[in-house]
């Protein structure tokens, strides 16, 4: 991004592995997956950078009560829009004026 003079933003995002609630969702992921997954998102937990925004634990806040998954990877209409809810409070976009 600096090339352009640009900020490079980077979101982890939600996993369904990883504290989204994947007991209530068919079918399951493959075991390995379910088993992996919380140990590599608990070390990119750790990254503490200007542009890395953590959304691991956005299931919760939204509230695991709530449909987030409609499949295996992809968020509900209402969990995505939550998630640009979240990013647009983090970048900060100009105003377009011509």
């Amino acid at each position: 991004g600096s090339t352009f003079g640009i900020n490079t933003y980077f979101v982890l995002q939600p996993h369904r592995a990883f504290r989204c609630g994947e007991e209530k969702y068919r079918p399951r992921l493959p075991e390995w997956m379910i088993t992996k997954t919380p140990d590599i998102y608990e070390r990119l937990e750790t990254i503490q950078e200007k542009y890395f925004y953590n959304f691991s634990r956005l299931c919760e806040s939204y509230g695991l009560e709530k449909r987030v998954f409609v499949d295996d990877f992809h968020y509900s209409p209402d969990f995505n829009h939550y998630i640009a809810q979240k990013i647009a409070s983090f970048i900060a976009i100009p105003a377009f004026n011509p």
